[in-house]
């Protein structure tokens, strides 16, 4: 329960914060690296980003390195957040769980990622009220998913 594992799920947290920021801190460098112009502005950021070869190459390591993280999170995160609401293990124990999950079942488990993403990406085109249906879908399926996979064992 949330009481039992408050701790556990503080630390998953943290742990997707760190991975977070280090996100931002890699993009912010890829940026000021790569494509810093003297005029900030969008068109100008725009046109080196997409038609110089510093900007099409910024772009690759920025998707490359923002998929890398994404699959990272998912790795970890799959299960970890069902199970420490469900039994009282550890961080490490959730986390280690959710990378053996997806391993074992890395088609289905990729398939479910890119569910996720698009459906995160319909409710934030829709103006984020989309959100609003999207959030707990996934989160029910997810738990679904947690039964089946880790509780089931």
């Amino acid at each position: 329960s949330l009481r039992e594992n408050l701790l556990s799920i503080t630390l998953l947290v943290v742990v997707l914060g760190v991975i977070l920021l280090a996100w931002i801190r890699l993009t912010a460098l890829l940026t000021a690296l790569s494509v810093a112009a003297v005029d900030p502005s969008l068109p100008v950021l725009l046109d080196k980003l997409l038609m110089t070869p510093e900007g099409l190459a910024m772009l690759g390591v920025f998707l490359l390195s923002g998929g890398l993280l994404a699959a990272l999170v998912f790795t970890i995160s799959a299960v970890s957040f069902p199970m420490l609401l469900d039994r009282p293990v550890d961080t490490l124990t959730a986390m280690a769980t959710s990378v053996r999950a997806v391993w074992q079942n890395l088609p289905a488990m990729l398939l479910w990622a890119a569910l996720i993403a698009g459906l995160t990406l319909v409710g934030m085109l829709t103006a984020y009220l989309g959100l609003i249906v999207t959030i707990p879908l996934i989160g029910h399926a997810t738990w679904h998913a947690y039964r089946q996979i880790v509780a089931a064992e």
